[in-house]
């Protein structure tokens, strides 16, 4: 009887174990709890601070992203919101207790960000003249402009110019490109026949490239001046005009930056040709000028106007050598050369006539490339 009892007793206390258990379990679970949130009363069975927020209906807000000005709103992408349980800041998975206190803080608005980039200017495009053939005179260079834009609306709202674009020439002719020729005068400048020879070119509106010498430079700087100033191209043709080839390395250099620097004083532009002395050339000396910068400028035809008996002479030989593309070598310095003055007309006459038309070597080298 005892022993039945007790068991009975025991069986009870188990089950009101069991049923406080369930109790607790089902209390746990669905039991709402008292919470504030932004100080208003809320009876919530969640336990999370997200789940909370969301049950209550309550959605923190992203501040606004604004344009520079502050009258456009871009977007929800301002500062993120701001939760505190209990007066610290929380995270939406953090749990929450009976009688806790939630505050929710709107993101701040932010305005958008400036920002810096470098754009290309590409060149715009002159088209010369009339005809029917279409030749690049200036091939153009890109400029580039720093802009200051905001991030978002990619307004800019400041631009200044770094480099300016040089348009792109193009020349329209009756002439065929490919009969151009390049005349070239070396060995000067000479009294008078440089002079001479520049007021023919200039008479009959022809361009042509002078190499010359620095110590006639040196001589001779008005003259080289006078050059410059009628439109002509002044290019290296060494300092002494002695044989380079078989030079050691320091009369090379020395040869070579004495004159462009004379060039470069008397003219205010820095030679961008060199033509090596008898046009004799080797390794050594064909690095150190490329080394400097320089193209090399050798010739095609040669009427040897230096030796001719004639202007005629000069113009006949130089007829039977010339194509298309020529560069011709015609000498202002160097010893007497009436013959090269008196002939110049005829060579430039005869050229035309057999379709031929004037360009620079800048000209020409552009237009092989």
């Amino acid at each position: 009887m005892n022993i039945s009892r007790k068991k009975l007793i025991a069986q009870l206390i188990a089950a009101a174990i069991v049923l406080i258990g369930i109790e607790v379990f089902f209390y746990s679970a669905y039991a709402k709890i008292p919470i504030k949130i932004n100080n208003e009363k809320f009876l919530i069975k969640e336990k999370t601070v997200g789940d909370v927020l969301k049950t209550a209906g309550i959605k923190p807000k992203t501040g606004k992203l604004l344009s520079f000005d502050g009258e456009i709103v871009l977007d929800d992408l301002g500062e993120e919101p701001r939760i505190y349980l209990d007066g610290y800041r929380a995270k939406e998975s953090t749990l929450v207790s009976r009688g806790a206190r939630i505050d929710t803080v709107r993101g701040r608005n932010l305005r958008e960000a400036i920002k810096e980039r470098i754009q290309e200017i590409r060149p715009r495009t002159i088209i010369k003249g009339s005809g029917q053939f279409i030749v690049t005179e200036s091939p153009g260079l890109s400029g580039e402009r720093r802009e200051y834009y905001l991030e978002r609306s990619g307004l800019i709202v400041k631009s200044e110019i770094i480099k300016r674009a040089k348009p792109k020439i193009l020349k329209r002719s009756d002439e065929d490109p490919k009969m151009m020729v390049a005349l070239t005068f070396d060995d000067g400048p000479t009294p008078p026949f440089t002079r001479q020879v520049a007021d023919i070119l200039k008479r009959y509106e022809v361009p042509a490239t002078f190499f010359v010498v620095g110590t006639q430079v040196l001589k001779y700087p008005d003259t080289v001046k006078y050059l410059k100033d009628q439109g002509f191209n002044v290019e290296n043709h060494s300092l002494t005009h002695s044989r380079l080839d078989n030079k050691e390395q320091a009369v090379l250099d020395n040869e070579i930056q004495q004159s462009h620097d004379l060039i470069t004083l008397n003219t205010g532009e820095s030679p961008r040709w060199f033509r090596p002395p008898y046009g004799r050339l080797n390794g050594m000396l064909g690095e150190t000028v490329t080394r400097k910068g320089y193209s090399i400028a050798l010739w095609s035809v040669d009427p040897m106007d230096w030796r001719a008996e004639s202007p005629e002479a000069i113009i006949q030989m130089m007829m039977s050598q010339v194509k298309p593309g020529a560069i011709v070598l015609l000498h202002d310095g160097g010893g007497d050369r009436q013959m090269t003055v008196a002939a110049l007309p005829g060579i430039i006459e005869r050229l035309k006539s057999a379709g031929y038309f004037f360009v620079t070597l800048d000209q020409l080298y552009k237009y092989r490339q």
